[in-house]
């Protein structure tokens, strides 16, 4: 982000050049060691040409199976759009991951963090691919995000103010009865390293 002269700027690293190993470990391409944890910030501020603060990537990450990965980069950030607006005094930071920071522009100093509400309210989350077959609508074969989802989530009912479609999907979900209800679309996990 750009500011004009003496007013606070922010940088942010929203796309690493690198990988996840087993076990959710970050690691950076073109460093030495080559598998070193990166050491880069991920967010910086400054003000006045001078750095205020700065945090590291792997101190802003929690869940890391849950960031984006391309077969060379990490993307981790879900709210990029905030990043085309101009600077406020505080600046809001969604992760991929279901994380959400708070900063103060003018200090650097980091306001708030915590789960976003998506992920303190819904009960289960799971990605895959929805579809309707003659016994209703499933999800199958379904991978767990959070809450223990069996690889079927069937049958699956829904509370949504839109239909849903066929196509792979990321579901905020509550159980009763033996049946599974759909109450929130969440953001598509396609890159994550999600296991059944």
């Amino acid at each position: 982000m750009l500011a004009s002269a003496g007013r606070p700027v922010d940088i942010v690293q929203d796309y690493f050049y690198g990988m996840l190993l087993p076990g959710g470990k970050l690691v950076q391409y073109g460093r030495k060691p080559a598998w070193a944890v990166p050491g880069r910030d991920a967010l910086v501020f400054f003000r006045d040409g001078k750095k205020l603060a700065s945090y590291p990537l792997e101190g802003l990450l929690k869940r890391t199976r849950l960031v984006d990965l391309s077969s060379s980069h990490i993307d981790w950030i879900a709210n990029w759009e905030t990043f085309r607006r101009p600077l406020k005094r505080t600046l809001e930071l969604v992760t991929t991951s279901f994380r959400r920071y708070r900063f103060d522009t003018t200090s650097g100093k980091q306001l708030s963090r915590g789960d976003t509400k998506a992920w303190t309210d819904c009960p289960f989350i799971a990605y895959g691919k929805v579809w309707h077959s003659k016994h209703g609508w499933e999800m199958s074969p379904a991978y767990s995000v959070k809450g223990n989802t069996p690889s079927r989530v069937w049958p699956l009912e829904t509370r949504l103010p839109k239909p849903l479609t066929r196509s792979h999907q990321t579901l905020c979900l509550s159980k009763a009865r033996g049946i599974w209800t759909a109450t929130r679309v969440l953001r598509t996990l396609n890159g994550a390293s999600l296991r059944r």
